[in-house]
C-alpha cells in the first residue's frame, strides 16, 4: 500500500516535471542532465507512449522501455562513462545527457544480535534518497565456512545517513560466525522519477509519550509533530543500546510508516515495541526520524 500511494505521488510530481522540460512540441528538445551511480536505475514517466528509447553507450548506460504500456523509461548505470539516451515518441524526441558515476556505499557486517542476527550497516554517501536499495551478503564462520548467503531489500534509504538491515543466522550458528570475513554490497538501486526529495528528518518530531516497562518489555505510545509547512512522509526506527550505550539492535514498528499534513501532530499508540527476551542488555532507546517531501 505504501508504495503504491508512492507510486502514484511520484507519477503526478514527474508529469508536471516533464511537461515542464519537455513541452508539446515536434522539435527536438533541449538536452537535460543527470549523474547515476553504476547499478542505479531511474525510471521516468513520458506522458505518452514512447515508439523507442536508446542510449549512445550501452556500455555505461541501458536504456529500455517499460512494459505493457511504454510510458515508462528505464536507464541504469552499467559502468562509469557517459551517454546520450534518446527517447522518441510520435510528437517529440527528447534527449538525455547521462554520466554515471563509481558507486561509493559500504556495506558492513556491523555486529551480532541477541537475537541471532547478523545486523549490516549501509552507509548511503550520496546525496540521494533511493526508494529501493538491494545487497547481497556473504555470511562466513570462523573456519571459512559459508554459513549464510543471500540478498536483502529495503525502501526509502536516506541520504548521508547509515540504515541497519538485519540477516537472521540460528542460535546453534551465530557464535561461531567471524564478522571481519563476512562480505556485503549492494547490487540495485532505483527510483521510481526524477523528483527532488526535500529531507525534513529535523523538522518533523517523534517522542515517546506514556512509556511501559516491566520485565518482559517496553512499550509506549508515540507523539508525531510535523512542523513544516508540507506535506510529508516520515517513519522512524527504534535503536536500542545497553547501559555502556552501545548499539545492540535496530527495531522498524510495524506501524512506523505515516503522512502528515501541513503542521500535523497525532499520536501513534503503541507504536513502540521492545521485547527483553530478545534484548536482554536493554538499558535505553532512541528514535531516529526520516522524512521528507517532494519538490514540484
Amino acid at each position: 500500500m505504501k508504495m503504491r500511494i508512492k507510486r502514484c505521488l511520484c507519477a503526478v510530481f514527474a508529469l508536471a516535471m516533464l511537461l515542464c522540460l519537455f513541452p508539446e512540441t515536434e522539435a527536438e528538445a533541449a538536452t537535460d542532465s543527470i549523474t547515476i551511480y553504476v547499478g542505479e536505475s531511474l525510471q521516468m514517466y513520458m506522458g505518452q507512449p514512447l515508439t523507442k528509447v536508446s542510449s549512445s553507450n550501452s556500455k555505461a548506460v541501458s536504456a529500455k522501455r517499460e512494459e505493457p504500456d511504454h510510458i515508462y523509461a528505464t536507464i541504469t548505470g552499467v559502468k562509469p562513462g557517459t551517454s546520450t539516451v534518446t527517447c522518441k515518441t510520435k510528437k517529440k524526441t527528447s534527449k538525455i545527457k547521462v554520466t554515471v558515476k563509481k558507486l561509493d556505499m559500504p556495506v558492513t557486517a556491523a555486529f551480532k544480535t541477541e537475537s541471532d542476527e547478523v545486523m549490516f550497516s549501509i552507509q548511503n554517501k550520496s546525496q540521494k534518497l533511493y526508494e529501493v536499495l538491494e545487497f547481497e551478503y556473504t555470511i562466513v564462520d570462523k573456519d571459512g565456512n559459508v554459513a549464510s548467503e543471500g540478498s536483502r531489500r529495503l525502501t526509502d534509504v536516506f541520504p548521508k545517513t547509515t540504515t541497519y538491515a538485519c540477516v537472521y543466522v540460528g542460535e546453534k550458528s551465530i557464535d561461531s560466525i567471524d564478522l571481519s570475513a563476512c562480505s556485503a554490497k549492494v547490487t540495485r538501486l532505483f527510483n521510481q522519477s526524477a523528483n527532488t526529495y526535500k529531507i525534513v528528518s529535523s523538522k518533523v518530531k517523534v517522542t515517546s509519550k506514556t512509556t511501559t516497562e516491566d520485565s518482559d518489555a517496553v512499550s509506549c505510545d508515540l507523539y508525531l509533530n510535523n512542523t513544516t509547512d508540507k506535506f510529508v512522509y516520515l517513519d522512524y526506527d527504534i535503536y536500542v543500546y545497553d547501559k555502556s550505550n552501545k548499539l545492540i539492535g535496530v527495531v522498524k514498528p510495524a506501524n512506523a510508516d505515516h503522512y502528515l499534513n501541513a503542521k500535523e501532530q497525532k499520536y501513534a499508540y503503541n507504536d513502540a515495541f521492545i521485547s527483553k527476551k530478545f534484548f536482554k542488555k536493554y538499558h535505553h532507546f532512541k528514535i531516529v526520524v526520516n522524512s521528507y517531501y517532494v519538490i514540484n
